[in-house]
């Protein structure tokens, strides 16, 4: 899941519609990212998955885990909703 906004608060983040379909079979977050969450260039700043803010649209803020691509490309857009 990328971020649509270039900047926001993540609120929430609701899986519940991805997660009832069939072949979705979990969600990541940055609560799943072992170590820190951290990476960049020279200085390690940025999150590898947003945890309370976005920075920029594009920003990876989860991901929804199915048993194939084609059924995670047909049902990514059902866990934005208004959650950013």
């Amino acid at each position: 899941m990328l971020s649509p906004l270039p900047r926001g608060k993540i609120s929430s983040l609701d899986f519940s519609a991805a997660l009832s379909l069939p072949g979705v079979v979990g969600h990541l977050t940055h609560e799943d990212v072992p170590g820190d969450n951290l990476f960049g260039c020279g200085e390690r700043d940025e999150e590898f998955v947003a945890s309370d803010r976005v920075v920029y649209a594009g920003q990876i803020v989860g991901a929804v885990v199915a048993k194939s691509e084609e059924v995670n490309r047909e049902n990514h857009m059902l866990t934005f909703g208004r959650s950013l």
